[in-house]
């Protein structure tokens, strides 16, 4: 499908500024399937950087989790068509989120005494 997404200022920084009505990848029109794929594969030969643009989604969905995005809200940006597509299959709890979690848990039992 086709929508429009947020892109963070930092991610916005590192994109050269084209026209208002031009695509962010391929100018005038959109990347086809497959130069998207060979410029993908040469990004990651050059970069070192192997994940693919799916697994960017699911960072996005996770990203959107950890800042607090309504469900509801983070279904819409991602084109879901179930809150619960967004819950179970896109959004990750990272390590960083389960020791935030973990801290929660220590401070209220250590309340109770």
């Amino acid at each position: 499908g086709q929508r429009d997404v947020f892109l963070p200022d930092a991610v916005l920084e590192k994109l050269e500024r084209g026209k208002p009505t031009e695509y962010i990848f391929g100018g005038e029109s959109p990347l086809t399937k497959n130069v998207l794929r060979r410029k993908w594969r040469d990004y990651v030969e050059q970069t070192g950087i192997n994940l693919t643009p799916h697994q960017l989604r699911h960072t996005y969905a996770t990203f959107l989790y950890e800042s607090n995005v309504p469900e509801k809200e983070a279904q819409t940006i991602l084109g879901h068509s179930s809150v619960k597509v967004t819950q179970d299959v896109y959004t990750h709890i990272r390590e960083n989120r389960k020791k935030q979690t973990e801290e929660k848990i220590n401070d209220y039992i250590s309340k109770l005494n």
